[in-house]
Order: C-alpha cells, then structure tokens, then sequence
C-alpha cells in the first residue's frame, strides 16, 4: 500500500514511493531547521515507523544528524516523558557547484549544502564553442573549485549552471541569448556525461530566484518576485512554490515592456523598451549625452549625490522601473519583491524612485513588500548552485503537487517597506 504524500496517496513503485518520501521529509526538516520525528511524522501523512526507517537511513547516508539537547534546532521537546530527540541537516554530507555563466567569463562557487559558499572561482570564457572545448573548460573549472574547497571530487553531488537567455524548459538547451550563442549545445548532456555528474540549467535570473526561495528573501512564501537591474532587467517569478517560465521559458521578460513609445532603440529589435532606457548601459549612454562624460556605472550613485542632473537621469530611470514592477505586481499578487543586481549600486536615487513608481501604480488591494538585496559577485554562481540543491530538497515530484508541503506560513503585510540586508547579493 502506497503511504500518503503531503495528505493524499500516491501509488507506484515500492522505491520510487521511498525515495520521494526520503526527499519529502528532508526537505521537512531543512525548512523547519529542525524537526523531531514525531513532528515529522505529524505534518508529512507519514506513518511513524515509516518516519523512523526513512530517517535511519538519512542518518547513515550522513545527511542527516542527530541535534545535541541544547542546540538551537531543538525546537518542540516533547512535554510528558523523554525529550524528544530532534534532527537536523547536515550541511557538510554533499557539496554542490554553481557557475555563472556571462559574456566573457565563468564565475563558479562551491558550497555546501546549505548554499554557504567555501570558495569562488572564475576564468575566461573565450570563443571556442565546440562541444569538446566547453566541456573540458567546465571540467577544469569543477576541478578548481574543489581544490579551493579543499574538498573531494567524490563528495559533488551536482553542477547547477545559470545562463542569461532563454532556456527550453524541455531540452535545457539556450533557446536564445543577447551575450551567448549556445544554441547548437547540448550543455546538459555533454556535461553531465564529462563530469559524471546530474547538471541543471536554467536562466540566470530563475537561479537567482531559487536561491531567494530556499535561502533567502523568499523563504516560506508561496509567491514572490525577484526583479534584477544591471546589464539588462529581468524578472523570476514564483507562483505557488514553483519557478513560473512559461510556455517557451521565456517568462520574466520586464526589461523588454515598452516604456516609451519613442523609446531608444533595442537590442531585441523592438523600440522604447525599458531595458533600453532604464538598465545601467542606457543610464551611462544618457549622463554621456548630458555631461559629455564616460563614467562606470558603479560610479553613477555616487556622482548623483553631487551633480543633480545626473541625479534627474537616475530617478526618472528608476520611477520607470518602479511603474513596470508595479504593473507585474497588480497581475501576479506576490507577496514580496526583491530587487537585486548590479543596479542596486545605482544607489538612493534610482531606489527611492523604484519605490515611489511602485506605489504610484499599486492599488490598495495589491501592496508588495520590497526587499531590496544588496550586490554581490558569487550571488549568481550560488544561486546556479541552488538549482542542485533544490533537486535535492524539493525535487520536481514534489513541487508539482497541489498539496502543501509543510504548514503555510504568515503573509506578509500589506504596508509597503522597504527592507535593506547586508547577507546577500545579487546581480
């Protein structure tokens, strides 16, 4: 008899059904950071003999341990009898690598399993695409990682890879990129079979995205948006605990809604987009035509606060963003909004006029919270990282399933705010 998953049954094979159990209650107990057995046993359906094997063998396999009565992961000790015994993850039984992939380098990280970076790494791209020259690149930048690391080879439980473009959700080839051109690839296959290793691929931003969604921002909502500002704009979306991509992968696209009708031209081929307008290669071609000055992008913030025509550029750029984020949010109801990226350097004069746009367009029945995520260069190559630990934890059979997982938590409230943190970055 099949046992009951997230509260309904599931029928197939005896296997399959423990090992989805497995991942089930690992998961269980990394988002609670902790969980006795018989809490385990309570939200998951589980019999409690069946919770009791299932965890044995997380306990031998090492990805699980077995939490010191006075640890923090003690949550609920039982209040009649003996204490009961709670586990937690072990974030040292696998280690996963992320890398990040731009338009003349990989940048890698190595973490555990935890997504806590243990080192970074980056080289060269170059522009030798054949299958065997990408391959032997890839290789040689797992094999650097793991010698930073100082961990083994053998412990790598994945390879997560985050590309900017489209990505089939199908295939997993690059249906179509401004800075890359690998849609000839069969990435997935010709590394997984060079590295002997399971490899995931996606767009950047949707990596990014799941590591706000086990880790970060976005962790314990149902629905939220990450919305990044650098060389382009994008957008991941979650909706009901899943990455939302839609029927081509192509979801998420902010950057290529028309902000203005006599806009500048696109790369995409299309007129006025607000990538072309309010991305940091528009705002430094903009202070150009208006100063007669070429600055780095990184530098905009700062001058702003001194020149305010260059202050002018930055907020009528922002407000721009602010309005479209607004618009997305009125469509998707998230209950967050974390904006990341390079952008997030352009500093108060273009966030505070994200902000304002924002609430500009918002209504009362739709009012986002908005987390804004400071800048970080391994952010992207953990969050490509992400992709193998969200195979890990919360696999595929079970984020398509209509039932929660685990009880729902709080939404937010309704007052926009912005929220600034200092852990993470992002592109």
């Amino acid at each position: 008899m099949a046992e009951l998953i997230g509260g309904r049954v599931r029928t197939g094979h005896r296997q399959l059904i423990r090992d989805i159990n497995r991942t089930l209650l690992l998961n269980l107990v990394r988002e609670r950071g902790g969980a006795s057995r018989a809490e385990l046993a309570r939200v998951s359906g589980l019999s409690p003999s069946t919770v009791t094997s299932i965890t044995a063998s997380l306990l031998a396999d090492g990805f699980l341990l077995e939490a010191d009565g006075g640890s923090p992961t003690a949550l609920r000790p039982a209040s009649v009898g003996r204490p009961a015994t709670n586990l937690r993850v072990n974030e040292a039984a696998g280690h996963v690598v992320g890398v990040k992939v731009t338009a003349d380098h990989l940048a890698a990280t190595i973490t555990d399993l935890a997504a806590t970076p243990l080192a970074a790494v980056s080289t060269d791209r170059g522009h030798d695409d054949r299958p065997e020259s990408v391959a032997a690149q890839f290789s040689a930048l797992v094999d650097r990682c793991v010698a930073a690391a100082g961990t083994d080879r053998k412990s790598l439980l994945g390879l997560g890879i985050g590309v900017p473009g489209i990505v089939d959700p199908l295939t997993g080839r690059v249906a179509g990129s401004p800075l890359i051109d690998w849609g000839h690839l069969d990435l997935v296959g010709i590394l997984e079979t060079s590295l002997d290793l399971p490899v995931h691929i996606d767009n950047d931003v949707n990596t990014l995205t799941v590591a706000e969604q086990l880790f970060g921002a976005g962790r314990g909502l149902a629905d939220f948006v990450v919305v990044t500002i650098g060389l382009g704009i994008g957008m991941g979306i979650v909706v009901r605990d899943n990455i939302y991509r839609g029927a081509s992968g192509g979801a998420g696209e902010l950057g290529h809604v028309r902000a203005a009708s006599d806009g500048p031209d696109c790369w995409c081929g299309r007129r006025g987009c607000l990538e072309a307008i309010a991305a940091e290669p528009a705002l430094v071609r903009e202070v150009l035509a208006s100063t007669g000055r070429l600055v780095k992008p990184g530098d905009l913030g700062r001058i702003a606060d001194k020149e305010p025509e260059v202050a002018e550029i930055l907020e009528r750029a922002g407000r721009l963003v602010g309005q479209a984020i607004a618009t997305a949010t009125m469509i998707l109801d998230p209950g967050r909004v974390v904006v990341s990226g390079e952008g997030v350097r352009l500093g108060e004069h273009y966030l505070a006029a994200l902000r304002e746009g924002l609430r500009e367009r918002e209504t009362k029945e739709v009012n986002s919270e908005v987390v804004i995520e400071p800048w970080g260069d391994e952010a992207w190559a953990r969050g490509a990282a992400t992709l193998v630990l969200r195979e890990l934890f919360h696999p595929a059979h079970l984020r398509d399933g209509d039932a929660p997982l685990v009880e729902p938590l709080a939404r937010p409230t309704s007052t926009t705010r912005s929220v600034v943190r200092s852990s993470r970055g992002g592109r």
